[in-house]
Formats: structure tokens, C-alpha cells, sequence
């Protein structure tokens, strides 16, 4: 039926405008905010549905208003950090972390604070920082902060 197409044609149209999450990264997370920030949502009222049989429907034309709560942002966070006392971050650690696609990369950003200060030897630091570019997409982000002090090193 003509209603049949035009409700599928508007399906694919609003999958099309989905995006797919972003996938990030966070290494040596010392709390779980941006775990907090991917589990944040908004509720927003859903289409107004009618309610009762069909005649009730056309006689009193009332309607029950439907909330939904989505994604306040689209973003995917797996947080690791080499002793975690937050049962949300893994323990885990970096360098032992394996790639799940070594031609792809897995993830859309990496956010690393203050964990090239605290690794030993330049052949783990490079290590780190070749894992770092191994992990992440094509065109992704790596957010790298590290102490001044360490750059004298």
C-alpha cells in the first residue's frame, strides 16, 4: 500500500540520520566521568498516541502523552587504568591490551592524561605511543597530556 511505502521510506530516512556512536577510549582513568557522561540521558516526549478503542478514539480524541529517555551524547566509553578502585574502570594494563584491528584501529578517540610521565623506559614509551596510533581509526583523535617537566627527559 502508498502507507506501507511511506512509512518504510521514512524508516530508512531516519536510519540514515542515525550516526553511530563514538567509540572512545580512556587510558589511566583516575575517576569516571566521561563513563558518567556516556550513560547521561534526555527524556523527550515520543509521538502522542492515541488511547481507547477506535470509537472512544474518534469521539473524545484524547491522547496519552509517552516519554522516552535517549543518549544525552552518542559516545561508547571503555575506561582502563592499571589498578582501578571503581568498578567501572578495568584494570588493565595499556601496553597488554590487545588490538582488535590492526588495519582499522577500533577507536574514534583516546584520551591519555598524564600516563607517558609515568611509563619507565623509552621503549615502553614508544611502545605506548605506537599502540596509541594502533588503536585508534583512520582520521581519530588522540588526546595526550603530559607534564612539562617530562619533556626535559
Amino acid at each position: 500500500t502508498v502507507t506501507g511505502v511511506k512509512t518504510s521510506l521514512r524508516a530508512r530516512k531516519e536510519q540514515k540520520n542515525q550516526k553511530r556512536a563514538t567509540e572512545i577510549l580512556e587510558v589511566d582513568a583516575i575517576n569516571p566521568e566521561l563513563l558518567n557522561a556516556s550513560k547521561q540521558t534526555v527524556r523527550v516526549p515520543m509521538k502522542k498516541t492515541p488511547t481507547g478503542t477506535a470509537g472512544q478514539i474518534e469521539q473524545k480524541q484524547e491522547h496519552k502523552q509517552s516519554y522516552q529517555n535517549i543518549p544525552l551524547y552518542n559516545i561508547n566509553v571503555r575506561a582502563i587504568d592499571l589498578r582501578s578502585s571503581h568498578p567501572e574502570i578495568e584494570e588493565m594494563d595499556f601496553l597488554a591490551m590487545p588490538v582488535r584491528d590492526e588495519q582499522n584501529g577500533t577507536y574514534d578517540a583516546i584520551v591519555c592524561s598524564m600516563v607517558l610521565n609515568c611509563v619507565t623506559t623509552p621503549e615502553d614509551r614508544e611502545a605506548t605511543l605506537s599502540l596509541l596510533y594502533k588503536h585508534l581509526v583512520p582520521g581519530g583523535l588522540c588526546f595526550l597530556t603530559i607534564a612539562k617537566i617530562c619533556l626535559n627527559q
